[in-house]
């Protein structure tokens, strides 16, 4: 627990419920001294969890709301060695045509931060067929799952995923990759006994992993009258004028004359906002007091599952065609989530001055035979560190890093997510005229008692 963090946010809710610490003492019947000993970050858990279970009776606060975690990264990076990985190995076990279970997959945890919604994991397929039929009898498909999911390849897999009653199967190879939407049944299997067959699964959920207590508070029924019918792209601008209008108090009639004669035609006869002019979408968004963002929905061109097949030839000189440090192959991607991206990265120089930096949070597994160098920077400092095969490290964001070959060509997969810091978050935060004070304040809201 990061004790300094979190007696900070307790501090912030007291100021949020207009209290002081005597305040909340005289009101909770709880020790004076003990709930300053807690805002000081010097408590035991004990303390802090007897202070917070009688705090959150008296005030309408959420407990898990309250705690901050310890970074569970070292100098900006969680690494995750091949040797912990093989050690949590696990099979698991799914009836075979014979109507008897034997070992399906092959399980090993990768490297998982607590900062990040990354569930990333390394799956060898034991089960082995003889044919890319979808509906061979020894192929038993999942459930689905709530995350989104997007694959890397390795060796002989053959890919199968159910989409309206209908099987699939396609055959996959080494630098291969799929997006897989949440909740898609599929399943994975090998085609040759005698290569190695295997997927690293990165598996994420995004917003919705990051807002679900408050999604599953309100319940389903909330649920249901909030997402918007995405399956019709010409409906969602109808979808999103409806909601809003109603949490402005406007009327469609309203609407329209506020929109104008001209533009109210284009919309609703049109029933698109496909050829709206940049001014004529400012207008909606001043009217709906929404940002335009929200009114511009992607075209349900993607399938709920997206497959893309590696090319030698098809791929982007890093940084520069002048300066070949790296080969950047660009993965299988969806419009329905555009900010989980993958990449294969093929290491190409042995000293590297070129740096990478993102802004998202990042995973990366050396799938390759050859080691790596990997090098970065943490607080002004330089780190370098061996990545063998199969080793796996997350990266926080902003943290500046490259890598230098050892021998041959090694071969990176690399995936991209989105971090809390949204457009929206950040428009929000860019009014704030000491933002900083929004983790660092330790001050009362007032001077006084």
């Amino acid at each position: 627990m990061n004790k300094t963090q979190t007696a900070l946010r307790l501090k912030s809710e007291f100021n949020d419920l207009k209290r002081t610490s005597a305040s909340v003492a005289d009101e909770t019947k709880f020790p004076l001294e003990k709930i300053n000993k807690i805002l000081s970050g010097k408590f035991t858990v004990n303390l802090l969890f007897e202070f917070l279970e009688v705090f959150s009776k008296t005030y309408p606060v959420d407990i898990s709301d309250l705690i901050i975690e310890k970074k569970d990264t070292v100098n900006g990076i969680l690494f995750y060695p091949r040797n912990k990985s093989k050690k949590n190995t696990r099979f698991f076990k799914r009836l075979n045509s014979k109507k008897r279970f034997s070992e399906y997959y092959e399980y090993r945890d990768t490297a998982k931060s607590h900062l990040s919604f990354f569930y990333p994991e390394w799956i060898a397929q034991t089960r082995h067929v003889k044919d890319s039929n979808p509906n061979n009898p020894d192929v038993i498909y999942n459930h689905g799952h709530f995350l989104h999911q997007l694959n890397l390849f390795v060796g002989p897999v053959n890919f199968y995923y159910e989409i309206k009653n209908k099987k699939y199967c396609i055959e996959m190879n080494t630098g291969d990759s799929s997006y897989i939407s949440p909740y898609i049944k599929h399943s994975f299997t090998s085609r040759d006994k005698n290569q190695k067959a295997y997927i690293v699964a990165v598996t994420t959920g995004s917003n919705l992993k990051r807002n679900q207590k408050e999604i599953r508070k309100f319940g389903s029924s909330f649920l249901q009258k909030s997402f918007s019918d995405l399956k019709k792209s010409d409906n969602f601008i109808f979808s999103i004028i409806k909601k809003s209008l109603k949490n402005e108090f406007i009327n469609e009639e309203k609407f329209k004359i506020l929109l104008g004669k001209q533009l109210s035609k284009k919309i609703y006869e049109n029933k698109s906002i496909e050829n709206l002019t940049v001014k004529e979408l400012l207008k909606i968004s001043e009217i709906l007091k929404i940002p335009v963002g929200e009114l511009l929905g992607e075209d349900d061109k993607d399938n709920p599952v997206v497959n893309k097949f590696i090319s030698k030839s098809n791929f982007d000189y890093f940084p520069s065609e002048q300066k070949k440090k790296f080969k950047i192959f660009r993965l299988a991607s969806s419009n329905k989530y555009k900010d989980l991206k993958g990449f294969i990265i093929e290491v190409l120089s042995k000293s590297n001055k070129s740096f990478i930096q993102f802004s998202t949070n990042l995973y990366l597994i050396n799938f390759s035979s050859q080691p790596v160098e990997l090098k970065w920077i943490f607080d002004k400092k330089i780190y370098t560190k061996k990545i063998m095969p199969d080793d796996s490290i997350y990266i926080e964001p902003y943290v500046k890093f490259t890598f230098n070959k050892l021998n041959g060509n090694p071969m990176l997969y690399l995936v991209s997510c989105e971090t809390c810091m949204d457009s929206k978050l950040l428009r929000e935060m860019s009014v704030i005229s000491e933002p900083l004070r929004f983790i660092n304040d330790a001050k009362q809201w007032f001077d006084g008692k």
